[in-house]
């Protein structure tokens, strides 16, 4: 590759200057507390400069170099007034100065930050009070424009009635204001007003309701909207005749009323209410099972959920994340909104690329859209994903966790999602108008127990879905549940169960079963075999489904551990399709001494197709196998190691290689001095990524810091080639 380097203009070293004259102040600063009575902040400088060259597919060499100064100021001011009234006031000031210029052209940018807020605050065991103001404001120039500037004012108030034997209730309202400088681009205003109330009467029953109204006005668009949502749930646990048998069941009924007008174009997103977030991390999406995760629909923007999107420590879990919504029913969406609990620069938030999937099972996948570079809201903190409306029963998106290649990566260690939540967007003529859906959903489960030896249950279980106009859904199980311990060492499980309903407008039965035999021949052996399947009539079409699968866990030895997993699947349609699965999982966790850990990973599946619309058979392999060690000599030292290796039969093997050191030679005290190397080798790009970051952070006293970074990487693969180097230096002083 050719390789040209274009002399650069400008680069004035006068930032870095100043933030050298500012570390002496610092010491200053930081050696002699400076402390006032109910006020703490802090100040905070930063120069960044970043040089980037390289060249893309078609060898077009090219060469980026950004300098960038950034003053933090922040005040907070805290009284308690009385014993339960407290008062928080503050803000924060943040003004940006940077020049990039790529291929010698370069510009001047500005962006200024203001946050204040204001916020009085009452509590009491039984009565809770807020009040609050808050206002963002971004400011930017860019050399040879004019000037911008986006706002949101922000007016909350909130009620909170308490008591121990009492319904508890809590009432919010918020009002936004965005705008920019002019109104002339963004002028709209929300209104948010939410009623909850919880009440447990006795302690098997719990009532909750929730009432919320929601108005928008676009003044730009000419749309306005108002919607009115009550949603009401039953839940109701308990046991009988000493606890023979059990009663569990659930109702929640929705009244949602929708009004739109239009006076020009615009669109309106209608929101959509999941039953079940999920999330997981897998390399695999087509075949993911992603595992409930409430804290994703649970209202909260502010709160993790457990996803982390931010740059991976070295040896840390890179695999992609797997965030997805269960609707229960078959429901159409075109928009993903994605809440993080940080701001992040443009760089980062268009450096994810976001896939979409959907499912009918939650088992198996099928990829609908690629969306790169989503937009990201600058005072929300939330990405919009958009793509072709899909109707499905689960939506999920993937997307990898932040890459080391990304301008400006390693100020973000952690980008935690918050919240998940889909929505329909139509543009206002066609959403114009009134719309009013109802919806209920009941869940009903009952177990008896029969005998005692062996342990023989009854189950009775419910489930009912009805929206609107829609046909309902409806399922209705009885089943029988057999357990039985033939010894110390083997037992048993058998399923029986028949299931009745109606599903996408059509009748439903199905026979469904399922056998295990477990064994625990020694304490640290245990396996079970597992055999489950079901035959199903829908709208008078038959699915046959049976599977097998044997599972093993032994812990051979102190810090040995084996786990073995092989199984057999078979589903036949009436049209003659059918499709044989084949899959095997074998893992070995090696631990010989509390500071080296050892694992060794072996994965294959296999799939055929054949039959019913199918003129020749279709067959599908996938063979991998991983190895990975983690090692910690010293206490200062961290070595990691991994190389994996994928076979299918459609594309040549693919080869990852990683090898990661972190050095932290001064554990201890005010001096922390870490090395980190990483190395990631792509067989399917012929990459070859090499990262290289010393850093240091002096800590002078609590809350008062000097930081200083540098990164350089390097990458080669056939899509590009570039080589950068960051150096950044950040201080702050903390009072």
């Amino acid at each position: 590759m050719r390789r040209t380097r274009v002399p650069r203009t400008g680069a004035s070293i006068a930032p870095f200057r100043s933030v050298s004259r500012l570390l002496v102040v610092a010491a200053a600063l930081g050696a002699s507390p400076v402390r006032a009575d109910g006020v703490s902040g802090y100040v905070e400088w930063a120069y960044t400069r970043s040089e980037t060259s390289g060249a893309d597919a078609l060898d077009t060499p090219s060469e980026t170099f950004v300098r960038s100064f950034r003053q933090r100021y922040s005040l907070q001011w805290e009284r308690r007034l009385f014993p339960n009234l407290h008062v928080l006031a503050g803000g924060l000031y943040e003004l940006e100065r940077s020049r990039p210029e790529t291929d010698g052209v370069g510009i001047d940018a500005r962006l200024a930050k203001l946050r204040p807020f204001a916020l009085v605050r009452l509590r009491t065991p039984e009565h809770q009070a807020d009040l609050g103001y808050s206002r963002s404001e971004d400011r930017s120039r860019i050399e040879g424009g004019e000037a911008s500037s986006l706002v949101r004012d922000t007016v909350s108030a909130s009620l909170g009635w308490l008591p121990e034997r009492l319904p508890r209730t809590r009432l919010y309202w918020i009002r936004t204001d965005d705008h920019d400088g002019g109104r002339t681009a963004r002028d709209a205003t929300q209104d948010s007003l939410q009623l909850l109330s919880d009440y447990q009467p006795v302690p098997q029953v719990v009532l909750r309701y929730r009432g919320s109204r929601l108005e928008t006005s676009d003044r730009v668009a000419g749309t306005e909207s108002r919607s009115l949502l009550h949603s009401g749930r039953v839940t109701f646990s308990d046991a009988y005749w000493d606890r023979r048998v059990s009663v569990n069941a659930d109702y929640n009924a929705q009244l949602r009323e929708v009004e739109t007008r239009s006076r020009g174009g615009g669109e309106i997103s209608l929101p959509l209410y999941p039953v079940a977030g999920l999330s997981s991390l897998d390399d695999s999406p087509e075949e993911d099972t992603p595992a409930p995760n409430p804290a994703l629909i649970d209202g909260s923007t502010e709160a993790g959920a457990g996803i982390d999107l931010g740059l991976p420590a070295p040896g840390a879990d890179d695999r992609p994340r797997n965030l997805g919504l269960d609707f229960r029913v078959p429901t159409e969406a075109n928009t993903l909104l994605v809440w993080v609990d940080r701001e992040l620069r443009a760089e980062v938030a268009q450096s994810f690329v976001w896939e979409i999937w959907t499912s009918e099972d939650g088992f198996r996948w099928t990829r609908r859209q690629v969306v790169a570079a989503a937009p990201f809201g600058p005072f929300q903190n939330r990405f919009e994903i958009r793509f072709s409306s899909a109707t499905a029963r689960f939506h999920k998106l993937v997307v990898r966790p932040l890459a080391a290649a990304v301008p400006f990566a390693s100020e973000y260690p952690n980008i935690l999602v918050t919240e998940l939540q889909g929505a329909v967007l139509r543009s206002a003529a066609e959403a114009e108008g009134e719309a009013t859906t109802r919806g209920s959903i009941a869940d009903l489960g009952v177990r008896a127990r029969l005998t005692r030896g062996p342990l023989l249950h009854y189950e009775l279980t419910g489930y009912y879905n009805g929206a609107g106009d829609v046909p309902a859904t409806w399922t209705l199980s009885n089943g029988l549940l057999l357990t039985r311990a033939l010894d110390r060492v083997w037992s048993v499980t058998a399923r029986l169960a028949r299931e009745e309903g109606r599903e996408r407008r059509l009748d439903r039965t199905a026979w469904v079963h399922s056998a295990s035999l477990s064994a625990v021949p020694l304490p640290a052996l245990r396996w079970n075999l597992v055999w489950s399947g079901k035959d199903e009539t829908l709208g008078g079409a038959s699915l046959d489904q049976d599977s097998v699968f044997l599972y093993s866990i032994a812990a051979l030895y102190e810090g040995v551990d084996l786990n073995l997993g092989v199984g057999r699947s078979h589903s036949s349609t009436e049209s003659g399709r059918r499709v044989e699965g084949t899959q095997s999982n074998v893992s070995l966790a090696l631990a010989p001494h509390s500071r080296a850990a050892f694992h060794l990973t072996w994965q294959s599946r296999a799939d055929e197709s054949g039959g019913g619309d199918l003129a020749a058979p279709v067959r599908t392999r996938t063979r991998a196998a991983e190895a990975s060690a983690s090692l910690r000599p010293v206490d200062t030292l961290y070595v990691y190691g991994s190389y994996r290796r994928e076979w299918r039969e459609d594309r040549p093997p693919l080869q990852t290689r990683n090898v990661a050191l972190s050095w932290a030679p001064f554990p201890d005290g005010d001096l922390h001095v870490n090395v980190g190397f990483d190395e990631i080798r792509r067989t399917d790009l012929d990459s070859l990524q090499r990262t290289f970051t010393p850093s240091l952070r002096w800590t002078i006293r609590g809350g008062t810091f000097l930081d200083v970074a540098y990164q350089r990487l390097k990458l080669d693969s056939i899509l590009d080639r570039l080589e950068t180097t960051i150096l950044g230096a950040t201080v702050r002083i903390a009072f």
